[in-house]
């Protein structure tokens, strides 16, 4: 595995350990969690949705990075498919933990956020396919 690869799925680990623990974690706020800086703590508090979206977001961009690529490990689409049936399953989670709820939004939220990470991540393979192609 290349050095690029191995920092990427290192990424891609710390990110999905994040995402899993603050979504089964029981329902106090964001900012009672010791590292993620205050201000950005509180203002996940007052941005639910968009909380998920920059989560999920990250979750996809890692993963694409770690498994994606010039020779992918899985395909970027089958990824995002795994990764948006992951946000189902996390939202699911949440009807059996204490002062926890599921919303279609969180799911709706995660699902946009692991699309536009397809995105990006499509998007940066083309342009450096096309960087690579011989002028002519």
């Amino acid at each position: 595995m290349s050095g690029r690869r191995t920092i990427a799925v290192a990424a891609f680990t710390v990110v999905t350990v994040a995402v899993i623990y603050l979504s089964v974690r029981s329902g106090s706020p964001t900012s009672t969690v010791p590292w993620i800086p205050k201000f950005l703590a509180n203002w996940f508090d007052a941005h639910d949705v968009l909380k998920n979206l920059v989560g999920f977001f990250m979750l996809g961009i890692t993963g694409m990075a770690a498994l994606g690529g010039e020779r992918p490990l899985i395909r970027p689409w089958r990824l995002a498919a795994v990764l948006m049936l992951f946000v189902v399953c996390l939202e699911l989670a949440q009807l059996k933990i204490p002062n926890r709820v599921a919303d279609i939004r969180d799911v709706q939220a995660g699902w946009a956020a692991i699309l536009l990470a397809w995105g990006v991540h499509t998007a940066f393979v083309w342009m450096a396919a096309l960087r690579r192609a011989p002028n002519g």
